[in-house]
């Protein structure tokens, strides 16, 4: 997000909220091990961009640098972000400064030590928060301002995978802080733009799929329904990013829109070896241009 837009959005957000009280309560501290101070580079190959029948991604010979920006990790402990942001994986928050806007995901601590994670819609003096989940029905939360502080969430990471305490989908407990976080694990990611909707809801246009470096030594690395940038030679397929099985030897590629569905891709067992596998380790909502060095 540039400068301006973010300048913008939280022009907006004060006018739209102009003689409300300030939040009575703070955003709790999470661990030092859970937080950046600051931008975390990473580099962009290309673009995902929507075909016929496929994501195709283009990899460019110079990639360019992007930095997400300085802010916090915390568990997902709950189903209310799901499919974006599954229990036991991470969520990336904005820092402090940064404020949300209406139809932002964020996580929320309120009075009592509620957590929520929900999108948020200003309603007067009061926020609404409401579960993105499609499959799973929860009620919405209706909460004062001056007793909510919210967070903004600018991406999501799958690993390490980490089970939360307590019991499952409680309102009201729907993240937790941790310290044993994903953070040291972001460096070592790469990013591919999207354009289009083929991986909604999970990465809309203009987010980043945020894929490892390097491809998997061998396609088995790429676990059953996990999300994977393929590229191989084989005609009609090409580069794409689909869910992978694996069946009797072959890997069948299906796309991951529940909406707007295409036919599945097989790569058969002897058109294994001249493919590669990037996994899929999270998205990222929003970046910014990396600092040029000085």
């Amino acid at each position: 997000m540039t400068k301006r837009k973010q300048l913008d959005r939280e022009r907006r957000h004060r006018d739209r909220n102009a003689g409300i009280p300030a939040s009575l309560i703070e955003f709790p501290k999470l661990p030092s091990s859970a937080s950046w101070t600051a931008p975390i580079e990473l580099i962009e190959f290309g673009t995902a961009a929507a075909r016929e029948d496929s994501w195709e991604v283009d990899d460019p010979e110079n990639p360019v640098s992007i930095a997400v920006p300085p802010g916090h990790a915390a568990l997902v402990a709950g189903s209310t972000l799901d499919p974006v942001a599954k229990r036991g994986q991470w969520v990336l928050l904005a820092s402090d400064d940064v404020s949300c806007e209406d139809g932002d995901l964020v996580a929320v601590r309120c009075h009592e030590n509620e957590c929520y994670l929900r999108r948020i819609w200003s309603r007067g003096k009061n926020w609404t928060l409401e579960s993105v989940n499609p499959i799973q029905s929860f009620p919405n939360v209706s909460v004062p301002k001056t007793d909510a502080a919210p967070r903004r969430i600018i991406g999501v990471v799958y690993e390490p995978h980490k089970s939360p305490t307590g019991s499952t989908d409680s309102v009201g407990t729907e993240w937790q802080k941790r310290g044993d976080t994903c953070v040291n694990t972001l460096p070592d990611l790469a990013a591919v733009s999207v354009v289009g909707s083929s991986l909604d809801p999970i990465a809309r246009e203009g987010q980043k799929v945020l894929i490892d470096n390097t491809p998997a030594d061998d396609h088995l690395a790429i676990q059953n329904g996990e999300l994977a940038v393929i590229d191989t030679n084989t005609q009609g397929i090409g580069r794409v990013i689909k869910r992978v099985y694996h069946v009797d030897g072959d890997c069948v590629l299906v796309s991951p829109n529940p909406v707007d569905a295409h036919p599945p891709s097989v790569l058969r067992a002897d058109q294994l070896g001249q493919a590669k596998f990037w996994g899929v380790r999270g998205v990222l909502f929003e970046s910014s241009d990396a600092l040029p060095e000085i």
